[in-house]
């Protein structure tokens, strides 16, 4: 009989103990850190006699992009050009504003 089927199960390196799912036949993770990991599913039918083997399925979690060293590197060059780009042009607009004033009021030659 399916129904009475239950099933425990953890992520090793992940999880301390196992997770009673019950009837259950599915599991969800959110935010698992990348790594490597083995999914361990085991099952216990009618009688109450457990498959202490199981099944075994190994993950291998890769890190976002915006996790990765050269992503940081990266937004640290955009960022440092963004400054810069910022303070060049406050200096032309100084100096044009200088430029503006000095043609203002000539000075006088003697």
């Amino acid at each position: 009989m399916p129904e009475r089927v239950v099933f425990k199960y953890k992520v090793e390196g992940y999880d301390h103990e196992w997770v009673d799912a019950n009837t259950r036949r599915v599991a969800y993770y959110t935010n698992l850190p990348p790594g490597e990991y083995r999914f361990r599913v085991i099952a216990c039918n009618n009688d109450g006699v457990w498959n202490e083997i199981g099944a075994i399925l190994h993950l291998n979690c890769k890190s976002h992009f915006y996790e990765a060293y050269w992503f940081y590197g990266l937004v640290l060059v955009v960022l440092g050009g963004a400054i810069f780009g910022v303070y060049r042009l406050r200096v032309w607009a100084a100096f044009k504003e200088r430029e503006r004033t000095s043609d203002a009021y000539p000075r006088s030659i003697s």
